[in-house]
């Protein structure tokens, strides 16, 4: 049988998974080493003697093992990761700019402005299944050769060759898990090796983790501008993953399928039809005052999805939050097509997510009703239909009240 590999991507929760994998065998087939240079000061000879070799060895390692593997991995929204390595690189004074984030007080925004930083995030999930290294020479070098190889590729960011690989490699992999799926993850990647199913454990979570904070429209637009090539790979294991699933209950082998539950598929190229739109609630959290015409103001929201599809800002029909102002006077659409907020992450089935709603007040003074709602873009507005899929409230245009 040829031995498995877990390519751990940082920070996709893959000390769980790497963790929960590791329960099925025995001690003495797994190899110990978890990154490069315990990999390279392993007797060469002992390595064909392991079962299962998990860590950040990135793609290709049966190369330097000299025989094949069977590869599994997971993936994570490329937002929500860098917004995790963000908060590694602020706890762990080993990790490469420590001292400028914790020193300089760096924020995220300037974090993925600082362009000597870049290489270290920029479509990392990608070049871990697309670099090609050359193991001896990252066996001599591995800090100092490795550290080059990606910045070179790091550079690439709109080759679509690399991400080409990167897809390639992913569609052939035994195992491709989501982390914003991981129940789901651990129950197909049980039903895929015929494994008992167990409890995943969760392991490495972020000291002091706070909920991730909301971005900014110019911080959603840099990180899209450096993570395209992520996304893009994202949104195909997602795809991917859900394909798997599917396979697996068809089969009865996946948790809900033998029940007669539909597996809940995320939303991804797929128009969002009327009854699971309305399984979607809106409340508002925190307003400012009256805004002048014109200004530009912020109002919290949360968000609660109890419909069977993924939330998603980006994709074929990609969801957003918006708004309508309303004259209260004549019941008139004073502005109907609002700006647009994205969601910073998927919000899964199940869950509830807060979110800042950036919004620009009528140009004339006034009274209006501010309903803000969800759009599916070419697809429909969340208010329609009466579903009730909105939350509304009074503003007097041109009075200010802090």
């Amino acid at each position: 049988m040829v031995p498995l590999y877990f390519l751990h991507i940082p920070k996709t929760a893959g000390t769980s998974f790497s963790s929960l994998i590791s329960s099925f065998y025995e001690p003495e087939v797994v190899c110990p080493a978890y990154l490069l240079p315990q990999l390279f000061g392993l007797d060469k000879a002992d390595l064909i003697g392991y079962r299962l070799f998990r860590g950040h060895f990135w793609y290709g390692v049966e190369r330097y093992l000299g025989f094949d593997v069977d590869y599994m991995t997971l993936l994570r929204h490329p937002f929500a990761r860098t917004q995790s390595w963000y908060r590694h690189v602020q706890h762990d004074p080993n990790a490469y700019r420590h001292r400028e984030v914790v020193e300089a007080g760096w924020s995220f925004d300037d974090f993925i402005s600082d362009t000597d930083t870049q290489w270290d995030f920029v479509n990392a999930q990608t070049l871990y299944l697309a670099v090609d290294l050359d193991w001896a020479r990252l066996a001599a070098d591995p800090v100092d050769y490795g550290r080059a190889t990606v910045r070179g590729y790091a550079r690439r960011r709109d080759d679509k060759t690399i991400l080409a690989t990167a897809k390639d490699r992913l569609a052939r992999m035994a195992y491709v898990g989501i982390a914003e799926r991981a129940v789901d993850s651990a129950a197909l990647l049980c039903a895929r090796f015929g494994w008992e199913r167990a409890m995943l454990p969760w392991l490495n979570e972020s000291p002091n983790r706070q909920q991730d904070s909301n971005l900014s429209q110019e911080t959603l637009a840099k990180l899209h501008e450096l993570l395209r090539l992520d996304l893009e790979l994202y949104q195909f294991a997602c795809e991917l993953f859900q394909e798997r699933m599917e396979q697996f209950s068809r089969a009865g082998t996946v948790v809900g399928a033998d029940q007669g539950v539909e597996l809940k598929k995320p939303l991804y190229g797929t128009p969002l039809p009327a009854e699971q739109r309305r399984c979607i609630r809106i409340c508002g959290v925190y307003t400012t005052g009256n805004p002048r015409p014109g200004e530009r103001f912020t109002v919290g929201v949360e968000i609660v999805n109890d419909s069977g599809c993924m939330l998603a800002s980006f994709g074929l029909y990609p969801v957003n939050i918006a708004y309508h102002w309303i004259a209260v006077d004549t019941g008139d659409m004073a502005v109907f097509d609002g700006e647009r907020t994205q969601f910073n992450k998927p919000l899964p089935t199940g869950s509830v997510g807060e979110y800042a709603a950036h919004v620009l007040a009528p140009a004339a003074e006034g009274r209006y009703l501010l309903r803000i709602t969800l759009v599916q873009e070419a697809v429909a507005w969340f208010d329609e239909d009466d579903s009730g899929v909105f939350w509304e409230r009074e503003f007097v245009v041109g009075r200010r009240s802090d």
